[in-house]
């Protein structure tokens, strides 16, 4: 009987071998737009192709470039299996719709990020971007954020000992609205889906929900971020026999944030937005 690791191995060289075998067919025609680009002085482009990288797509939205150094550099690179052309750009009007709106994403990364967009950044909004259009993922990615990680070891210094909630669904509820499906409901009748982030039912400034909201001015990864501080050290604290509320302020703003701890060390995240006041009997011994 073959050894089927040993398939397993070959069909992998074989796809490594392809993948490099169409980067090097395409070479050739790629570096005689980049020479000459840099003999006639005009700028080159980098033309992703469809389902192309992050990392591709961040180089499309450049647009076309001057710099000789540039296109023999990082905007030169090309991985294996990339597909993308290269082409030589007289105005702007030169280039494709496809580097215009990626042009325009690079805009809206900066400012959602809250600084010009990273290749990570670029990574996370396109990967986030195709689970949540493919519909597969239950709780995909966020755009704009990325799940923060408790700092310490997860439990609680106001409430001693006890475990703190997962975060993992904590950003796509608080900023969008987004909830568990209901088994016993049909897709119309969904509360909190689909899980997108065109869905405005939470507390990020752009809701249409009429919720309590956060500052325009506040990234989402500053949102989830200080949500994550106020459940490890919060300013006031208030206990009930299930529910746990926590309120932290930040940048003037009072943020609360409420948990359920269930039997068996069952912890689940409930919700936060900000607040005008602690509630009724909030402790602040810390």
């Amino acid at each position: 009987m073959e050894d089927l690791g040993s398939r397993a191995d070959r069909d992998q060289a074989k796809r490594r071998l392809q993948a490099v075998t169409n980067r090097l067919a395409v070479e050739p025609a790629r570096r005689t737009v980049e020479i000459n680009v840099a003999k006639a002085g005009t700028r080159y482009a980098r033309v992703p192709e469809p389902g192309a990288c992050p990392f591709c797509l961040m180089l499309g939205s450049r647009g076309g470039v001057y710099s000789g150094e540039t296109v023999f550099g990082e905007l030169g690179r090309y991985h294996d299996s990339c597909r993308c052309l290269a082409i030589e750009v007289k105005t702007d009007a030169d280039l494709p719709r496809i580097n215009r709106d990626l042009a325009a994403m690079s805009d809206r990364l900066d400012r959602e990020f809250g600084h010009p967009a990273k290749k990570e950044d670029w990574r996370q909004a396109v990967t986030a971007a195709r689970q949540q259009a493919g519909g597969q993922t239950v709780w995909p990615r966020m755009q704009y954020c990325r799940i923060p990680r408790y700092r310490g070891d997860g439990t609680s210094k106001a409430f001693a000992g006890e475990k703190l909630p997962s975060l993992r669904k904590m950003p796509g509820h608080v900023l969008h609205g987004w909830r568990d499906p209901d088994p016993h409901k049909p897709e119309g009748e969904q509360k909190g889906w689909p899980h997108t982030e065109d869905l405005q039912q939470g507390h990020r400034w752009d809701s249409t929900s009429g919720k309590s909201v956060f500052p325009k001015d506040w990234t989402d990864q500053e949102i989830v971020d200080q949500i994550r501080d106020a459940l490890e050290s919060p300013d006031g604290y208030l206990a009930g026999p299930v529910r746990r509320t926590v309120w932290k302020r930040h940048r003037g703003v009072l943020i609360e944030v409420r948990y359920n701890a269930l039997r068996e060390g069952v912890v689940k995240f409930d919700t936060a937005y900000p607040v005008t006041k602690m509630g009724k009997g909030a402790r602040r011994d810390v």
